[in-house]
């Protein structure tokens, strides 16, 4: 296979398996506080055993690497130089918001911040690796994102368009109730967990989910938390999350902790499974 985003051949761990090539989306900011929560998602998927592959737009490729400090356990390349053969397993990280358009709507609310060039790349990426297996984990706006790709809508804006929402904006923690048996219900090991909150955009357990997925987590107003796809619906690993499980510090639980580290073990596990030489 010809590797076309980096040239180095894949890793090893410890044990002699290669680690799995992850990509991770993102956006046009690279300078200050957004590349270091770029950093948050690298520092999660290393432990996993995984090779982070960064995502960025063609242009700030430079600044993102000069920002990581060349980091050689770090893959950062270009959305024009990505071709989904080369990865293993795609992370749809946190970001901006979608642009309604890309779900049948006309923006009703000022408070939106699109990335029209970030939605033009994950969009057709997504519902292909969706569709050839490769697993995919959608985290906050990467959550919305996926459920756009499968045919659903969002709430442009929680605050504003759901009457008796609670605050998800930055910075917020609240309880999540988690479907038994569910397969985020077994990463946390409990029916019900507290987690961060960053987003103001959403879908609500009544309306909204996209068709061939099941909710699997809930906030207390009924924003939809998880979701997960409905038994073979597709052929890969896929999860959603709302929440951000990279973002790991004193405010978190250890409860919380616990289950961000092994969500981040587990979609590595599932990727490593499609690790291929170079």
């Amino acid at each position: 296979m010809e590797l076309r985003i980096d040239q180095r051949p894949p890793e090893q761990d410890s044990d002699g398996r290669l680690k799995p090539r992850i990509g991770i989306t993102w956006g046009n900011k690279v300078n200050g506080a957004p590349i270091e929560k770029l950093a948050m998602y690298l520092d999660a998927l290393l432990p996993a055993g995984a090779t982070p592959v960064a995502l960025i737009p063609t242009e700030l490729v430079p600044a993102a690497r000069e920002a990581l400090g060349f980091r050689p356990d770090v893959i950062v390349t270009s959305y024009t130089e990505t071709h989904l053969e080369d990865l293993d397993g795609l992370i749809l990280a946190g970001g901006a918001d979608i642009d309604p358009v890309r779900y049948g709507q006309t923006p009703s609310t000022p408070t939106l911040k699109i990335e029209a060039e970030r939605d033009a790349f994950e969009l057709p990426l997504a519902r292909l690796a969706l569709e050839q297996g490769v697993p995919v984990l959608g985290i906050c706006r990467g959550f919305q994102m996926l459920n756009v790709a499968l045919g659903g809508v969002l709430v442009q804006d929680i605050p504003s368009q759901y009457a008796g929402s609670i605050e998800h904006r930055q910075g917020a923690q609240h309880e999540v109730e988690m479907l038994p048996g569910s397969h985020v219900q077994r990463l946390a090991g409990m029916n019900r967990i507290r987690t961060n909150s960053y987003h103001h955009q959403g879908v609500k357990i009544s309306e909204g989910l996209a068709p061939g997925v099941i909710a699997t987590a809930f906030a207390p107003d009924g924003v939809v938390e998880a979701f997960e796809p409905e038994p073979g619906r597709f052929p890969g690993y896929v999860l959603a999350v709302q929440w951000h499980p990279e973002k790991r510090d004193a405010a978190e639980s250890p409860e919380f902790t616990a289950m961000s580290r092994l969500l981040f073990a587990d979609f590595a596990s599932a990727c490593r499974s499609l690790a291929k030489p170079a």
